[in-house]
């Protein structure tokens, strides 16, 4: 699962706003115990440790205002969010994908 993601060609941003709000849910089932009928008998019986926040960084030519409006009002509702977003003007080319480590991968290395 990618705690870090891309919304390329953003326009106002609302699709990095949804996958915030969705990562807001989900890490707060996750602290809380709640499970989904599809979560495994293993999934239930891990320690209650909340997982990385998932940041996103929209990227497009030009930031419109409503980009502006919207995270202004994101922010005063989930203010934990400000720091979890961001907005680079900048063409798609300038954008280098890189393979994220997994989480195993980050635990082994010394």
């Amino acid at each position: 699962e990618s705690r870090r993601m891309a919304d390329l060609a953003a326009g106002h941003g609302l699709l990095s706003w949804f996958l915030l709000a969705f990562d807001l849910a989900d890490n707060e089932d996750h602290y809380h115990g709640n499970h989904s009928l599809a979560s495994s008998a293993a999934d239930r019986t891990t320690t209650k440790c909340q997982p990385r926040p998932r940041t996103v960084t929209c990227v497009d030519r030009r930031m419109p205002l409503s980009a502006d409006i919207i995270a202004a009002a994101m922010i005063e509702r989930f203010p934990s969010l400000e720091e979890r977003w961001s907005y680079v003007q900048s063409d798609l080319s300038a954008v280098a994908p890189t393979i994220a480590a997994t989480r195993d991968d980050d635990e082994t290395t010394t």
